[in-house]
């Protein structure tokens, strides 16, 4: 008789379950019969890593980071949208978006599978044909899953962000912050949703045993600063992305204000802190901004971390009928304009344009 028991699952229901992404060991716990209760356990800190997908994700995220939501991009990323070169951009990104999938003919049948982080790269590079405009883009770092480690306090338990996930755009100067300090005080009239809400915090979260110490994945940056975090994984559904990119972002932004700021848990920022994220399951893409305002985590009141969070848009190949690889290619396809040009907005945000003036000093 095996010493080891797995909860009353079935080996395929297991795998299953796997399969679907629910985190395992919530599922699957694997125990000696004669194994005691760790007396240490309430000290190790539930995980949240780049394969986790729980129960109402981005509900769970908000309360555990302390954070309130708002519905669509800040006012100042999209209030200079006028002023930004989308006839440069736009053909180019939608060029990529065709460039970056793959046609496969069966029959009378086309088959499109977009390559998520291969239309991400290439969205970027048509961004970073305007550097001669913006030459802060021309000064950023690509660190690709770089890894993160991060542990706090919250409700009494110890939870921890920790792995390797997304691509890191980092640069020389911090993302500019997205609102005011009259704004963030009004945070304080705003309510995080309450625990008895959720049907736990640290629902379906594992509990293992990890060091509580601080790790960006960098030794010596030259720079410093990370602005946006791109987190792709095809057969996702979208809304456990943006609860990826919302723990991941927080982690990046405490690691910075603990471990380079000189800030302490329970501190109300001076600075608060600031980046972006995009998320993409080869479907849909949604857009994040992720302000870090307080680490102050023992209780609700006072000042609130704050989320953007775009509606979410699909990039759909196809309009109309279109049987052959020839609608494709003469760009037949449902192109999201509008929400890429808040995809041009968010990720010019902050950069400082090059005047004339200045370009023909240099």
């Amino acid at each position: 008789m095996s010493v080891f028991t797995a909860r009353n699952l079935q080996p395929k229901s297991v795998f299953h379950l796997l399969r679907q992404g629910h985190t395992g060991p919530s599922r699957l716990r694997l125990k000696r019969k004669d194994q005691k209760e760790d007396r240490s356990c309430n000290y190790n800190p539930y995980i949240f890593h780049p394969r986790v997908r729980t129960v109402e994700p981005v509900r769970q995220v908000l309360r555990n980071t302390k954070s309130i939501m708002n519905v669509g991009l800040p006012s100042v990323v999209l209030s200079g949208m006028d002023d930004l070169p989308f006839e440069n951009i736009l053909p180019q990104m939608k060029h990529s978006v065709i460039a970056s999938s793959m046609i496969c003919e069966d029959g009378h049948y086309v088959k499109y599978v977009q390559r998520s982080k291969g239309i991400i790269m290439n969205v970027m590079k048509a961004v970073w044909s305007c550097a001669d405009r913006y030459p802060g883009l021309s000064r950023q770092a690509i660190s690709y899953r770089p890894y993160l480690k991060v542990s706090w306090n919250r409700f009494g338990y110890n939870f921890q962000v920790s792995g390797r996930t997304g691509l890191l755009f980092s640069s020389e100067l911090a993302l500019p912050n997205f609102v005011s300090s009259a704004e963030i005080e009004k945070t304080t009239e705003t309510s995080v949703e309450e625990k008895d809400e959720l049907i736990s915090p640290i629902f379906e979260l594992s509990q293992n045993v990890s060091g509580t110490g601080f790790d960006g994945g960098f030794y010596y940056d030259m720079f410093p600063f990370p602005q946006t975090l791109v987190i792709t994984e095809r057969n996702w559904k979208l809304p456990h992305l943006i609860a990826q990119g919302i723990m991941f972002s927080f982690g990046r932004l405490v690691e910075r204000a603990i471990c380079k700021n000189g800030a302490s848990f329970g501190d109300v920022l001076q600075n608060p802190m600031s980046i972006r994220s995009i998320v993409f399951n080869d479907q849909k893409m949604a857009l994040l901004c992720y302000q870090l305002n307080t680490l102050d985590f023992d209780n609700d009141e006072g000042v609130k971390n704050q989320l953007w969070l775009s509606p979410e848009f699909s990039i759909s190949f196809l309009n109309g009928d279109a049987g052959h690889s020839k609608n494709l290619q003469d760009g037949n396809m449902e192109f999201p304009e509008n929400e890429f040009k808040e995809l041009v907005a968010l990720l010019l945000y902050g950069e400082e344009e090059e005047t004339l003036q200045q370009s023909s000093v240099i």
